[in-house]
């Protein structure tokens, strides 16, 4: 995905996923922890996946 499309959001946030809880996924981002509403996370994501922040919400990275 191209970072613009469907996007406003000018730099590409990339992180990862630390710990899941039943509404809660915790990201690491920058070595800064994010708790992120489940609602907007991929509900694919798992525990040590590299995840990117497309403008809506946080999916699996192709980025290693």
């Amino acid at each position: 995905m191209n970072v613009d499309e469907g996007s406003r959001c000018q730099i590409r946030r990339i992180g990862t996923v630390v710990s899941i809880e039943q509404d809660l996924v915790r990201i690491e981002v920058e070595g800064k922890p994010l708790g992120v509403p489940s609602a907007k996370c991929d509900s694919r994501l798992r525990p040590g996946d590299v995840v990117a922040w497309d403008g809506g919400r946080w999916i699996v990275s192709d980025q290693r």
